[in-house]
């Protein structure tokens, strides 16, 4: 498999992902991990947390919502 077709393949498995680890989630939103981690908190985004599990996710659904709810 050619280099980009692998790219490709990559980036549309990516896209198909429902959930994202605080680093993607804060690239997916285009800012800084440390301001999605404050900003984003203080405004009202909460992420799902499994007991048991240390990784706070977040879904894109809930993402697309809340960038949407401060759109001007």
């Amino acid at each position: 498999m050619k280099r980009i077709d692998k790219l490709v393949e990559w980036k549309m498995k990516e896209a198909e992902r429902q959930y994202m680890s605080v680093k993607e989630a804060a690239k997916y939103c285009g800012v800084s991990r440390t301001a999605f981690e404050t900003t984003f908190a203080e405004a009202g985004l909460r992420p799902i947390v499994i007991p048991g599990f240390a990784r706070k996710l977040y879904s894109k659904k809930a993402l697309d919502e809340f960038m949407m709810a401060y759109q001007r």
